[in-house]
């Protein structure tokens, strides 16, 4: 037995489906209808899963937010999630993207589709490292998503923003980890919702958020970093969450910070943390008069 596949199927057809395409793989795999049943099936057995098989049918964006919730927890984070869906638009592929959803099965698929993506995820055990054709893999990451954006910006002869922030913890007031990621839920939530319709959000690993800001140029992200940190500053679900965090922002433009994707993101990470360490030492500094004048 190839570990255990996680078969999420409110209705039961792609249970079928699944079951005869990987009959002769020795895969085995267990089915349940909904998030309620994803985690207490994870509670129980999470150590022979290996990979999450979501039938996505909804339009309500629910599915995605249990997804996201599951991902956040250090413990299932290793176990990657495939979305299977006939709901192929840009929107809702990027919304799998940002709830940490690694693969995208588009219905109607074919078998042979089927297996090779499935077959990656799982390390490559059903095939036996045979060589597979991936140029029909229909599979949207943050980085083909900035590929795609830098090149339109180059032929269009427009600006692009990549805008990163990082929620910090200044006094370790977050209870747990999961209350410090229902912060960053929030703020990506609320953000998504003030900004334009061209621009998208992503996590950028675990406590990051990333910006695309299309026909955004220097001046335009200075305006729209003052409008996330105003956002996250006086919101009032974010209020409520947030307890002693603060948001950093650091930013690049394409053409004036550079045309290479890997180091438009260099600068932008060591920004980052220059950012980051400035803000730390003029922290440390307020405490230290503070404490001195009392």
């Amino acid at each position: 037995m190839k570990g255990c596949i996680l078969l999420v199927d409110e209705v039961g057809i792609v249970k079928i489906e699944i079951n005869n395409i990987l009959k002769n793989y020795g895969v085995e795999i267990a089915h349940v209808k909904d998030g309620v049943e994803v985690l207490n099936y994870l509670h129980l057995y999470k150590d022979k899963v290996k990979l999450i098989l979501w039938s996505y049918v909804s339009q309500d964006y629910s599915d995605f937010d249990t997804i996201k919730s599951i991902k956040s927890k250090e413990v299932y984070q290793s176990i990657p999630v495939a979305m299977i869906s006939k709901l192929t638009d840009r929107k809702y592929i990027i919304k799998a993207i940002e709830a940490g959803v690694s693969e995208f099965i588009a219905k109607p698929y074919d078998e042979e589709t089927v297996i090779k993506k499935i077959d990656k995820l799982l390390g490559n055990i059903l095939l036996g490292g045979t060589e597979r054709d991936q140029e029909d893999v229909l599979m949207y990451t943050f980085s083909d998503m900035l590929n795609r954006e830098i090149k339109a910006a180059g032929r269009g002869n427009h600006p692009l923003t990549i805008m990163l922030s990082t929620v910090v913890d200044n006094y370790g007031t977050a209870k747990n980890v999961n209350e410090y990621y229902e912060v960053i839920d929030s703020i990506i939530k609320v953000i998504r919702s003030k900004l334009r319709d061209t621009d998208t959000v992503f996590y950028y690993g675990s406590n990051n958020i990333i910006i695309l800001l299309p026909f955004c140029d220097k001046a335009g992200s200075a305006i729209v970093e003052q409008k996330v940190k105003s956002i996250f500053n006086s919101h009032t679900i974010i209020k409520t969450k947030n307890k002693g965090m603060s948001l950093i922002t650091s930013s690049v433009t394409f053409p004036d910070d550079g045309k290479i994707k890997d180091r438009l993101l260099e600068k932008l990470t060591r920004d980052l943390v220059s950012i980051s360490n400035s803000t730390q030492e003029e922290d440390l500094s307020s405490e230290t008069t503070k404490q001195a004048a009392e």
